[in-house]
């Protein structure tokens, strides 16, 4: 198992942050895709300082540099020539559609749960593609049942990204999974189950457990 794309979280300091993804760049090499992601950390000013020195490293996006209410922001940063990605800017329809008037991102970072499940998430997706926009699947961290639902959303969206990995990821923030057959994935991708319904089950201990 080798994983082939990594994010670095920033958003406090800009120097720090771009000594930082210097590190990781050298970490990773050069042609290895590296993003980053603020969590809405920066003003508008110290995300262009933060730009400024990590561009020479080369990195892959921007996830939601800004307050995720900044549109005007974001697409100011979308304009330096890094993919923006829009996450703490779109929960809603709403959010979506405005993220696409103010043109504030170029991919939208897609989450079953905060997007209120896989039929609204789905939808979210054919939206942002009939719009030309990338969607990728967010984490939140996910065990098997919750990670299995990231992947059948990912399956039924138009426009996943190629270009730009989802995280269905949760399961390896765990020491043990809940369900009974893991999710076939190389680290790089992700296999889809052909079981009914989501595709997997919880391991039979732990419906005894919490019957």
């Amino acid at each position: 198992m080798g994983f082939g794309a990594f994010k670095l979280k920033i958003g406090k300091d800009p120097v720090d942050d771009g000594d930082r993804f210097a590190y990781a760049r050298q970490l990773v090499g050069k042609d290895t895709f590296l993003g980053t992601d603020a969590n809405t950390g920066y003003r508008r000013s110290e995300a262009r300082h933060a730009v400024s020195l990590m561009r020479e490293h080369n990195p892959a996006f921007l996830e939601q540099p800004v307050a995720a209410g900044d549109l005007q922001g974001m697409h100011e940063l979308k304009e330096l020539g890094i993919p923006v990605v829009a996450d703490e800017s779109v929960f809603t329809l709403d959010n979506l559609v405005a993220v696409l008037r103010a043109e504030a991102a170029d991919v939208i970072s897609i989450y079953v749960g905060k997007s209120g499940g896989p039929s609204r998430a789905v939808e979210m997706g054919r939206i942002a593609d009939a719009f030309g926009l990338d969607s990728v699947i967010g984490s939140n961290g996910e065990c098997g049942v919750g990670a299995a639902a990231q992947l059948q959303v990912a399956c039924a969206m138009p426009g996943l990204s190629m270009r730009f990995p989802s995280d269905i990821i949760g399961e390896y923030y765990y020491t043990a999974g809940i369900i009974e057959t893991p999710l076939n994935s190389d680290g790089r991708v992700v296999h889809l189950p052909d079981a009914p319904g989501l595709g997997v089950v919880l391991k039979p201990e732990l419906n005894a457990k919490f019957k």
